[in-house]
């Protein structure tokens, strides 16, 4: 079938191809394509197959960043947990992604990375693999209420109690708030947060166009907590959270999580996806089982495109790097987060 190759950030049809798809998400869209160029000035690439009438049989979104001396690595797609290629049956995704092999060696790529479900490489393991939570919202709040474990629903319980008080907002000034909570909460765990032009260039591709919103849990006036929340056709991803941790024993982050549940009911979203998390991060995988979310392993595949054979890439969880992070200063952090994502990708 005949494909195309279009620039998804600017290219119209790309959005409407993606609402062919129950598959598509947050990070298929042009939205993201955009947030990533104005960022970081990172490339975008979607390739699609038609059908004879125009119907998009498959289509996979990928970025790189240019590069002068080293072999570009591409992305489906760059800071994204997932951006699988969507088709309507197997075939159609095989000869899909065949092509898109050949484009990345053309174009002289090192290697392409997939994130997701959707890559059948026969008796090839995953590269990485991730533990992923998903919500099933439809039963309503009162039901998903009762499936929690016993200890999250004390939790939000507790934060009911403690007189915190949680928010929606799609402002700029509700996304600010929350970087400087995510650069507190980056400089605990020891990794740099990303720039803060990536969080108002976020706000304006997805929050304030109605694409995504902010919870902020407040305590006497001030930020306890917070977390991003990004939209696509009824199914919602939690992108970005983060506290203050002298608010911890108050829970903030369970009423965060809590009201930003409701919130997605009360606007008609059907799942929520709780994002990735390491295999080694026993702590964050029981917070998220504790919601009643379904469980299941997120692989990536990273083909290098000299051999055609899947590269192992470790799931790295902590090291000296996040030791050295931790004793920065927050606005030290915050530079260096600034200065070193661009290099990242």
């Amino acid at each position: 079938m005949p494909s195309e190759l279009v620039d998804p950030g600017h290219d119209p049809r790309w959005d409407v191809w993606l609402n062919h798809f129950d598959g598509a998400s947050c990070f298929h869209g042009g939205a993201w394509a955009r947030l990533l160029e104005e960022t970081y000035g990172a490339r975008s690439m979607g390739l699609v197959s038609l059908d004879s009438a125009g119907t998009p049989l498959a289509m996979v979104p990928v970025s790189w960043a240019p590069r002068r001396f080293r072999s570009i690595k591409a992305t489906s797609v760059l800071f994204a947990d997932f951006a699988e290629p969507l088709a309507r049956d197997p075939v159609s995704c095989s000869e899909l992604l065949a092509e898109l092999l050949s484009h990345g060696r053309r174009r002289r790529w090192g290697t392409i990375e997939i994130r997701g479900a959707g890559l059948n490489r026969a008796n090839s393991a995953a590269s990485t693999e991730y533990w992923q939570h998903e919500l099933d919202l439809r039963p309503g709040p009162d039901a998903l209420l009762a499936a929690m474990a016993d200890g999250t629903r004390r939790s939000i319980r507790k934060a009911e109690r403690s007189g915190l008080r949680a928010e929606v907002s799609t402002s700029l000034d509700a996304v600010l708030a929350y970087f400087e909570l995510h650069c507190l909460t980056r400089q605990r765990l020891g990794s740099p947060p990303q720039p803060r032009a990536f969080f108002v260039n976020l706000w304006r591709q997805f929050v304030e166009p109605g694409r995504g919103f902010v919870v902020t849990v407040r305590h006497e006036g001030q930020p306890a907590a917070g977390m991003i929340v990004l939209t696509h056709r009824g199914r919602a991803v939690y992108k970005f959270g983060a506290s203050d941790h002298r608010h911890q024993a108050l829970r903030p982050n369970n009423l965060a999580m809590w009201f930003a549940i409701r919130h997605c009911i009360e606007q008609g979203m059907s799942r929520l996806h709780f994002g990735r998390t390491s295999m080694h991060d026993d702590g964050l995988r029981r917070y998220k089982n504790g919601w009643g979310c379904e469980e299941s392993v997120l692989q990536y595949f990273r083909i290098d495109l000299a051999t055609g054979q899947n590269v192992a890439v470790p799931d790295i969880a902590g090291g000296w790097t996040s030791s050295l992070v931790r004793r920065m200063p927050v606005g030290l952090v915050t530079r260096l987060g600034g200065a070193l994502y661009r290099h990242l990708l």
